[in-house]
């Protein structure tokens, strides 16, 4: 699953077809889904694949614009937001929830970026690693905010593999898995960036004399 495969993360996957597709308006793709059944393989509609084993499920992805718009399309150095919108089924996890994003390019499937919390970070402990703000139990019924100061890829079409995943250091077996599913496009505004990402430190100046 080459979202994750590249850094030999592989999520499980087998079983029937599941009943769910992106849905269209306008002739452009949105983040939106019907409600997820627990199944997992090939989504015949869609072409894309699922792999779901709950007790989490996603029930919709949103893609928010800076102005908290659903969008498919982001502007470069704008910010935007993720809406990770989940249910649990039974009883709930144990662990924490955690998230997962893979970004790769539309046409070559190239990795582009990834995040996840079930890691442990340079700046962590094992004994720290369960007071982090970023993770914590799941409701009933709840939303995973993700929030970006700033796009900072170049223009192009990109594909976003998202997964919800207990926040266990190195796991990934996923409650539930979306692979290559939400299609969205990047504008540089102009700004013509060749590289993959466009970086965006703090620039300072000191006068010496």
């Amino acid at each position: 699953m080459v979202a994750f495969a590249r850094a030999g993360l592989v999520p499980p996957s087998a079983g029937p077809s599941a009943s769910e597709a992106l849905s269209a308006q306008g002739g452009e793709p949105t983040f939106a889904g019907s409600p997820p059944s627990p199944l997992a393989g090939h989504d015949q509609k869609s072409g894309r694949q699922v792999f779901r084993r709950g007790p989490v499920f996603i029930e919709r992805v949103e893609l928010l614009s800076g102005e908290g718009q659903p969008t498919p399309r982001l502007t470069l150095l704008e910010p935007f937001a993720l809406h990770v919108h989940y249910r649990v089924e039974g009883p709930p996890p144990v662990a924490t929830l955690g998230i997962a994003l893979a970004v790769n390019n539309k046409h070559d499937l190239m990795p582009v970026a990834q995040f996840m919390t079930q890691n442990i970070r340079p700046f962590e402990t094992r004994e720290s690693y369960a007071q982090a703000p970023d993770r914590f139990k799941a409701a009933r019924r709840g939303v995973m905010i993700l929030s970006f100061a700033h796009v900072t890829f170049r223009k192009g079409e990109y594909l976003l593999s998202i997964g919800l995943v207990p926040n266990e250091p190195a796991s990934w077996i996923f409650y539930e898995y979306r692979h290559l599913y939400y299609e969205f496009s990047v504008d540089d505004a102009g700004m013509d960036v060749g590289a993959p990402i466009l970086l965006t430190p703090v620039l300072s100046h000191s006068i010496v004399e």
